[in-house]
């Protein structure tokens, strides 16, 4: 005796492949319009508030007396120093789903080089942190060893790194966006 079975499932479903490759393919399309939406709102940093450890960052964004502030003032966005890549966002994303994080976040100490990348002329820097011909923190015999963030917090109170060896009267009248 033959067996039918394959064939009268055909004859009972016809199109039935048809149907699954539609629905596959519809998958696919609402699986790869969903990511692209996501990487396209990634691109706010309002986005970053979407994760609950991220919204002190976001706020100090708003804080003036934040560095991340200075920086939003000028149009800069969380992309310019974070990494903005696919791969970044899908482990940041993977992170905070799985809960394999630590809070408060860690700071990211990012090499001088990066910070260079828009403050290039270093000369200006110089000048403009001549504070009367008195010490100068940017043109300091320590500064080869350093990098910006031992001073410069994007997110958090800066600190003048200097002042852990060295009493400078001009550290002592720094505003509110410095602990000294």
């Amino acid at each position: 005796m033959e067996d039918n079975s394959r064939d009268s499932n055909h004859r009972r479903y016809p199109g039935k492949n048809r149907i699954i490759l539609i629905v596959a393919l519809l998958a696919v399309g609402l699986a790869a319009g969903t990511a692209l939406g996501v990487v396209k709102a990634s691109e706010n940093p309002s986005f970053c508030t979407v994760c609950h450890i991220m919204k002190p960052y976001y706020q100090s964004w708003d804080d003036s007396c934040m560095l991340a502030h200075a920086h939003a003032e000028e149009g800069l966005t969380c992309h310019e120093c974070h990494d903005e890549s696919l791969g970044a966002k899908a482990r940041e994303g993977f992170k905070y789903v799985t809960g394999d994080y630590e809070e408060p976040l860690q700071p990211l100490d990012f090499p001088r080089e990066d910070c260079l990348e828009c403050h290039s002329d270093f000369d200006e820097v110089i000048a403009s942190t001549d504070h009367g011909g008195g010490e100068n923190p940017h043109d300091s015999p320590h500064w080869k060893d350093m990098d910006c963030t031992m001073c410069h917090s994007m997110h958090g109170q800066s600190q003048v790194y200097c002042t852990q060896c060295h009493d400078f009267e001009w550290a002592k009248n720094l505003d509110e966006n410095w602990n000294d």
